[in-house]
């Protein structure tokens, strides 16, 4: 019984907008979505064309978003609204993510079967 908290202190503080910040996200986006297209050339051909392919990349960021960021409600206790913001957030990036993988030229396509 009692209060919990789970919390990050810096004591150093840092900059608002550090740039090796930014540069840090930045590339950890970009890695994220390697991945995303590397896993995309794997099932493309069984997703139908442009649509499958956003909805493959949208699923599987639910499928991420909800393990980990409504997991800590579970787990950690975490605030069930800003949970759900992430979650929210976290999907709506990983679908902008998959309507670019699937159109970016060179983005793995479908074969017709014969």
């Amino acid at each position: 019984a009692g209060p919990l908290a789970l919390i990050t202190i810096r004591q150093e503080g840092a900059p608002a907008m550090d740039p090796m910040l930014m540069g840090a996200g930045f590339a950890h986006q970009w890695v994220t979505c390697l991945l995303l297209a590397l896993l995309l050339t794997k099932v493309t051909s069984s997703l139908g064309g442009y649509w499958g392919r956003v909805g493959f990349v949208a699923l599987a960021g639910f499928t991420a978003a909800f393990f980990i960021d409504y997991g800590t409600t579970i787990w950690w206790y975490g605030d069930r609204s800003f949970a759900l913001a992430n979650l929210t957030h976290n999907t709506v990036a990983w679908i902008v993510a998959g309507l670019v993988l699937a159109w970016l030229p060179g983005a793995p396509r479908a074969t017709p079967s014969v």
